[in-house]
């Protein structure tokens, strides 16, 4: 099946559309074109998007929710994941499209962000998470934190060789994932 592939600018399209007031017409103008896998969808639904099936470099790319309010995206989780491969789990190959959100993120946020480094698995493998816009106390910044409450408006969460939600006991297959999540103040 096809895939339609992002450029750079489309990507920084979509993520300047989502953290921008009044940017959801130029995410939903990009995304109309793309292409689609069969499925039912209620019209008028910002549903539609999750089924498309859409790349960027080597990365398949997973939209978990889109909420708008008229032409405001008011939430967006975004999920970009790949086949694990050498080097890993000895170099987080998760970095570049890492520093390439920041980048796009910073007109924004700036520089102000708080990074938490995830406890090692058990092949030593450790993710990280960024968040921008945190009104939450510093007590409260730790990888273990599910994102409501850690109050911040966006953020990065970079999981690379990854089992997902499986058991790392239980299956052999690893991807790196990549979850940009966004839920406006």
């Amino acid at each position: 099946m096809p895939k339609s592939s992002l450029s750079d600018e489309e990507l920084a399209q979509i993520i300047n559309g989502i953290v921008s007031k009044g940017g959801w017409p130029k995410v939903a103008e990009l995304l109309e074109h793309c292409h689609e896998r069969n499925a039912i969808i209620a019209s008028g639904s910002d549903q539609k998007y999750f089924h498309k099936i859409i790349a960027y470099r080597d990365f398949d790319i997973l939209f978990h929710r889109f909420q708008s309010d008229g032409d405001t995206v008011m939430k967006a989780d975004i999920q970009f994941k790949r086949p694990s491969r050498f080097p890993a789990p000895f170099l987080n190959r998760n970095r570049p499209l890492v520093a390439k959100l920041l980048k796009l993120l910073r007109p924004q946020y700036g520089n102000l962000k708080v990074e938490v480094k995830e406890e090692s698995n058990e092949e030593g493998v450790r993710g990280r998470q960024i968040h921008f816009d945190v009104s939450s106390n510093s007590f409260s910044w730790h990888a273990s934190t599910p994102f409501e409450r850690w109050e911040s408006e966006c953020a990065i969460y970079d999981e690379p060789y990854s089992s997902g939600q499986t058991d790392l006991n239980r299956i052999r297959i690893r991807n790196d994932f990549i979850i940009f999540r966004f839920h406006r103040k």
